[in-house]
C-alpha cells in the first residue's frame, strides 16, 4: 500500500474543487522536502536512488520509518501514541488541510469615492492522510480525501433511481 500527498481534488458537496498545494497543509509549513533531508542526512543517504526519488515524491509506503515520513511528509499535526494490550507502541499521526471556500462577496461603504469589496471565507478543516506505525513502522495509511472521491466515484457509476421500487425475492 503506498499513500502519495501529491495535490489533490478536494469535492465538497460537488459545490466546489480545488486544487491543495502540499506545501501549506503538511505540518512541515514552509520546510521542503530538500530542507526535512537536511535534517536525517544519514537516513537519507543511506537508502537506493528509488527509494530517495519515491520521497522526494512525498510517496510513503508499509514499513517505513517515522524518520522515512518525516521527510515524506514533514511534522505532523497531531501525534496520538498508544501501548497496545500486548505491550507494543502503537503512534498515529495525522496531517490536517484547509480550505478556504469563498462564501459570498458583499460592498462595503464607500471610502473616499471608491467602494470596497469584501469577500467572505469558510474555513474547511479536514484530515489529509493518517499514518499508524507500529513498533517504529508504517503499518497503516489514509487519505480521506482520496477515499471520499472513490466514494463519490462509486455513487455515480450507479444508476439514477427511477422513482419506482420494485422488491425481489421470495
Amino acid at each position: 500500500m503506498l499513500l502519495h500527498l501529491a495535490p489533490i481534488r478536494f469535492d465538497f458537496f460537488r459545490i466546489c474543487s480545488v486544487t491543495i498545494g502540499l506545501l501549506g497543509l503538511l505540518g512541515g509549513g514552509c520546510q521542503s522536502v530538500d530542507e526535512r533531508i537536511k535534517q536525517h542526512p544519514d537516513v537519507f543517504q543511506e537508502l537506493s536512488a528509488a527509494e530517495q526519488e519515491r520521497l522526494r515524491d512525498r510517496i510513503v509506503k508499509l514499513g517505513d520509518s517515522p524518520e522515512l515520513v518525516m521527510i515524506a511528509f514533514g511534522k505532523p499535526d497531531k501525534e496520538e501514541r498508544v501501548i497496545t494490550s500486548n505491550g507494543r507502541e502503537r503512534v498515529v499521526w495525522t496531517y490536517h488541510g484547509r480550505h478556504h471556500m469563498k462564501t459570498g462577496s458583499r460592498l462595503e461603504s464607500p471610502i473616499y469615492g471608491t467602494v470596497p469589496v469584501v469577500h467572505d471565507y469558510k474555513v474547511i478543516d479536514f484530515v489529509l492522510a493518517q499514518v499508524t506505525f507500529l513498533d517504529g513502522e508504517v503499518v497503516n495509511l489514509r487519505n480521506p480525501a482520496a477515499e471520499a472521491e472513490d466514494l463519490d466515484a462509486v455513487i455515480q457509476s450507479m444508476p439514477a433511481p427511477t422513482g419506482h421500487t420494485t422488491v425481489d425475492g421470495p
